[in-house]
């Protein structure tokens, strides 16, 4: 159940963040909705920013004791938390839930069974709110592109 887990918040942050790119407008609900989507950015900026220490940490440990099995996973979550933060102040900012739960996930299956059955459901669930997100933000954009409330 870990595994199936960690490759929902993997793939699933991945393609909510790629979906959300896809869209690329500038585009935004009312206020209610902005308002909501500011709190949910800064909880995945919280979150990428301590998945950006943990790669840190764990690539300087890689390097120091050298291994070359978990070197190269966390320079993956490196990359995703970086990536997430990058895109923080950008037009970009709805992809950050996505690259959040993504690095999370990575995070999650990097700490193995230790912490990591603890951390992958906050991963998960990271993950189905920014492929939520995705989706109301495309039937969103419909709405203002076409004038018709989809079902």
């Amino acid at each position: 159940m870990g595994v199936t887990m960690c490759i929902l918040a993997v793939v699933g942050g991945l393609g909510a963040a790629f979906g959300v790119a896809a869209q690329g407008s500038n585009d935004r609900p009312g206020d209610q909705d902005r308002r909501w989507a500011r709190v949910w950015a800064r909880v995945a900026l919280t979150v990428a920013i301590i998945c950006l220490a943990a790669a840190v940490f764990m690539i300087r440990k890689a390097l120091v004791i050298w291994n070359p099995y978990v070197l190269p996973i966390a320079v993956l979550q490196l990359h995703l938390s970086l990536a997430a933060i990058v895109v923080y102040p950008t037009r970009w900012r709805p992809t950050i839930e996505g690259l959040s739960a993504a690095a999370l996930g990575v995070f999650s299956f990097l700490t193995g069974f230790s912490i990591g059955v603890f951390i992958m459901p906050f991963a998960a669930a990271l993950a189905v709110i920014a492929l939520v997100h995705m989706d109301e933000r495309r039937r969103a954009l419909a709405e203002v592109n076409s004038g018709v409330e989809l079902q």
